[in-house]
């Protein structure tokens, strides 16, 4: 059923896509066949598109990039165009693999650190639009809203069954209400602004161009305006879940240091600014599923243990505060 769903898509997107480029098209590739994304490469005797198709939910991808291109953001990908009808847009190809690609070899520090202030470039350029994304309908994550946000998943009785807590589990993380409140506060005294953010930023959704060693962000689908440092620090720990980097290396205080020295945080501030998020980062962590389980339905038995880890070690995070 689901092949007869992706093969009458695939038709669909040719079609149009063969319909929309002066281009003589060569070929045309599926790359990837999700709940949340059907892509297929298109190469030209020109050049190199992608055409992206999601759900609902996610479609809001197509105004973000679209946003991108109208103010002339950087390290973005270069939106063409869009079917409405079809809930996909093509852009162009923004380069050759991702970093995870090319970590897979050897890591790279500097490219990291490039990705990091390429992303904080992007982060800093929406700053004066935020009327605008709000008014698009960005959902707004600020530090007064990120309590609530983490009351409300609690209460949901459906995701909290999905992920099969019991009575004690709950009663330990709606007390841990208060360590969120804290948390945020402490978070407040950096007076930081809020920002464009990726849900997803990591080095799997960074791509390379070898010829010009230029970077580009992708993945654009779930994003909010809030605080810079959680999406930020989410990157740098993904590199630790996915055994590029450990937690203790040298690297990974080098890269937190970094994304703290290019938000002009003095350095005397790094420890426990860093001992924040690490605890902040595991509810950002599940938050960030939750809302794209709520755009795609709960069917995902994969990522229950994902979440779960994280919660269990919030659970307690009242007993390891020291700040």
């Amino acid at each position: 059923m689901i092949d007869e769903f992706y093969k009458e898509l695939h038709d669909k997107l040719s079609q149009w896509v063969s319909q929309t480029l002066s281009e003589n098209i060569i070929a045309i590739k599926e790359i990837a066949a999700t709940r949340y994304s059907y892509v297929l490469q298109i190469q030209t005797d020109s050049n190199l598109y992608y055409l992206k198709h999601a759900p609902d939910a996610l479609y809001f991808e197509k105004e973000i990039l679209a946003f991108f291109t109208h103010h002339k953001f950087s390290y973005t990908p270069h939106f063409v165009h869009y079917n409405d009808d079809l809930n996909c847009f093509l852009i162009h190809s923004c380069g050759d693999e991702t970093l995870r690609s090319t970590y897979k070899q050897k890591f790279g520090l500097g490219s990291f650190a490039v990705a990091l202030e390429n992303y904080i470039d992007i982060q800093k350029s929406s700053i004066n639009h935020q009327a605008e994304l709000l008014t698009m309908g960005t959902p707004h994550w600020s530090l007064e809203n990120f309590p609530a946000l983490y009351n409300a998943m609690l209460h949901d009785a459906q995701y909290m069954q999905w992920l099969g807590l019991n009575e004690e589990q709950l009663a330990l993380l709606r007390k841990n209400h208060a360590v969120i409140l804290k948390l945020c506060d402490n978070l407040k005294q950096y007076n930081l602004p809020d920002v464009l953010n990726n849900c997803d930023f990591q080095d799997n959704n960074v791509v390379i161009n070898h010829n010009t060693k230029a970077l580009t962000l992708i993945d654009w689908g779930e994003v909010y305006i809030g605080n810079p440092l959680m999406s930020l620090k989410a990157g740098v720990m993904h590199l630790t879940y996915v055994k590029t980097i450990g937690k203790n290396d040298e690297n990974y205080t080098q890269l937190v240091g970094h994304v703290f020295e290019q938000w002009s945080i003095s350095k005397k501030h790094h420890k426990e600014l860093d001992s924040v998020l690490d605890t902040l980062d595991d509810i950002y962590y599940v938050l960030t599923f939750y809302n794209l389980s709520k755009m795609i339905g709960y069917n995902f038995p994969n990522w229950r243990e994902k979440l779960l880890f994280p919660l269990n070690k919030f659970m307690h995070a009242h007993k390891n505060l020291d700040f």
